[in-house]
């Protein structure tokens, strides 16, 4: 009877044992997170004014924070810029369509 009993706990602790522990556990603020759109850390949305932010990649966090990438852009004739959200101001420039990974509210700025 003994044996019954304790035979999820063994099954939930080989389960746990079984995933990355990051899975298990939140991402810490600056833990490397990823996306077909490339790769970043984990920050709070109120921290990635220079670069753009993916949901899903820092799971088990909380909604304020998502995966932070900061990639480089170059639009021709125009110059060289940052990929950011166009939530964010785009301070001293313009925003360009096309240049960026990610969905219509990521472009050079």
């Amino acid at each position: 009877m003994l044996l019954k009993s304790f035979l999820p706990f063994a099954a939930f602790v080989a389960t746990a044992l079984a995933m990355p522990a990051a899975e298990i556990f939140e991402r810490a603020i600056g833990s490397s997170c990823s996306g077909t759109e490339g790769s970043g850390t984990c920050q709070l949305t109120t921290n990635c004014a220079s670069g753009f932010q993916i949901t899903g990649a820092c799971p088990n966090d909380p909604s304020n924070v998502k995966c932070c990438i900061k990639k480089t852009c170059s639009v021709s004739g125009v110059g060289s810029g940052n990929c950011i959200n166009t939530s964010n101001s785009c301070s001293g420039g313009s925003f360009y369509s096309g240049a960026c990974p990610g969905d219509s509210t990521v472009k050079c700025c």
